[in-house]
C-alpha cells in the first residue's frame, strides 16, 4: 500500500473505539460495538451490524468509500481473471513472467490490503480470513512471492491465531533464500497443480515452541526481515502469557484444596499440562528478549511507534534513503500487526518497561 495512504488509514484510526481485545468468530456490530452483527454488509461482506438503523448510519459515517473501493477491486479482480483462464492452468508458480499475469497480482494485491483496512474496524475472522486468501493467492501464482506479500503473511496469520502456521510459513522463506532462478527451480514443484485456497507451505504441530534461529543454523536475527522479528516476537509473547496463565490456573486449583499432599503435587500438575521437553520457560523469555533487542537494532523506530505512533503518523517523513526506509517498515507493521502485538496480555507493560510510557523518537 502506498506510504500516504498508510498514514491517512492509521490517523483514522486514531479515532476509532479502544483496541477490541481479539476478533470474534461471531462479529459486533461496525457501528455501536456492543451488540453482535446479524446482518453483513451485501456488497463488500466485510461489515456487521445488528439493526438496520446502524447499518444506514454506518454507510453515511464512512462505510460508504470503503465498501465501494472493495467492490470495485473484487470486480476489477474477476474482470482480470477472464482472459487468464490458461494461465491458471499452465503457469501457476510462475506468474510475474507476464505482463498481464503481473497486473492481475498487483490486483490481488491491492484487494488484500482493503481487506486489511477492513479487517482492522470489523475485528473479524471472517474479513482476515479474506485478506489472507488473496496473499496466499499471488505467492501460490508466484513462486518466488512478492516481498511486499511476503512479510505480511505472517502477521495475517497471526491474527487469525494460526501461530504454527505463522513460524511454518517464516522458516520455509528462511530456508528458500537463494537466487531468483534457484528458488524459482526448487519451488515450483510445490506450486504446480494447486488449486484456489491452497495451503503449499510445511505444516509441524507446535512448532511455534522451538528457537527459529536452531531451526535456520545459516540464519540470525541480523538477517531476518524485520516483519518476521516482529512476528516471531508476538509468537513468544503469546507462548509466556498462555504457560502464565496455566500456572496460574494451577495455583488456583490447588490453593483452594487443604492438605499438604495437595501442595506436594503442585509441581507435578504444572509438568503435566505444561511440556517440559517442549516449552523451556525461560528460554522463551530470553528469545522474547533477544527479539525486542534485534528489532530495535535494525529499525529503532518500529517498537517506539508502537507505544506512541503521534511522531510517525503527524511528521514529514523522509522520501528518500535508509530513514525513509526504516519508516515505511515502522508503518507497515502499525498497519498489519500493532494491534495483535497490544492484545497480548502483557505485551505493552514489556514495551514500556524497555521504552517508557510514551516514547519519543526522531522519523
Amino acid at each position: 500500500m502506498d506510504t500516504r495512504n498508510v498514514v491517512r488509514f492509521l490517523r483514522s484510526l486514531q479515532n476509532d473505539p479502544p483496541f477490541y481485545e481479539d476478533c470474534y468468530e461471531v462479529p459486533v456490530c461496525a457501528a455501536c460495538h456492543n451488540r453482535p452483527g446479524v446482518a453483513c454488509c451485501s456488497h463488500c461482506q466485510t461489515a456487521w451490524y445488528c439493526s438496520r438503523h446502524c447499518r444506514k448510519a454506518h454507510y453515511n459515517k464512512g462505510h460508504k468509500q470503503i465498501c465501494c473501493v472493495i467492490v470495485e477491486a473484487q470486480n476489477r479482480v474477476n474482470r482480470m481473471a477472464i482472459p487468464l483462464r490458461r494461465l491458471f492452468e499452465t503457469q501457476v508458480g510462475n506468474f510475474i513472467s507476464f505482463r498481464e499475469t503481473r497486473a492481475y497480482l498487483e490486483a490481488c494485491c491491492d484487494l488484500m490490503d482493503l481487506y486489511v483496512q477492513a479487517a482492522q474496524t470489523a475485528a473479524s475472522n471472517d474479513v482476515w480470513e479474506k485478506a489472507l486468501f488473496y496473499a496466499l493467492e499471488v505467492q501460490r501464482l508466484e513462486a518466488t512471492g512478492l516481498v511486499e506479500v511476503r512479510s505480511v503473511n505472517p502477521f495475517l496469520l497471526l491474527n487469525l491465531h494460526r501461530d504454527d502456521d505463522a513460524f511454518n510459513f517464516m522458516r520455509y522463506w528462511m530456508k528458500s533464500q537463494g537466487t531468483l532462478e534457484e528458488t524459482r527451480d526448487s519451488l515450483l514443484p510445490f506450486h504446480e497443480g494447486t488449486q484456489k485456497g491452497d495451503w503449499i507451505y510445511p505444516r509441524e504441530p507446535k512448532c511455534r515452541f522451538l528457537n527459529f534461529f536452531e531451526t535456520c543454523p545459516d540464519r540470525n536475527d541480523r538477517n531476518v526481515p524485520v516483519e518476521f522479528l516482529v512476528a516471531l516476537l508476538i509468537i513468544k509473547c503469546r507462548i509466556l502469557v498462555a504457560i502464565g496463565a496455566t500456572c496460574k490456573s494451577a495455583n488456583l486449583a490447588l490453593g483452594s484444596v487443604n492438605g499438604q499432599r495437595i501442595h506436594e503435587v503442585h509441581s507435578t500438575v504444572t509438568e503435566m499440562v505444561i511440556d517440559g521437553e517442549l516449552v523451556n520457560i525461560e528460554s522463551q523469555r530470553q528469545q522474547a528478549d533477544q527479539l525486542v533487542d534485534a528489532i530495535h537494532r535494525e529499525n529503532a523506530i518500529i517498537l517506539p511507534a508502537i507505544l506512541n505512533p503521534a511522531p510517525l503518523l503527524n511528521s514529514e517523513l523522509p522520501q528518500s534513503g535508509a530513514r525513509a526506509a526504516q519508516c515505511e517498515e515502522a508503518l507497515n507493521v502499525l498497519m498489519y500487526c500493532a494491534r495483535c502485538l497490544l492484545r497480548v496480555s502483557g505485551a505493552k507493560e514489556m514495551l514500556e518497561r524497555r521504552f517508557g510510557h510514551n516514547p519519543s523518537y526522531s522519523v
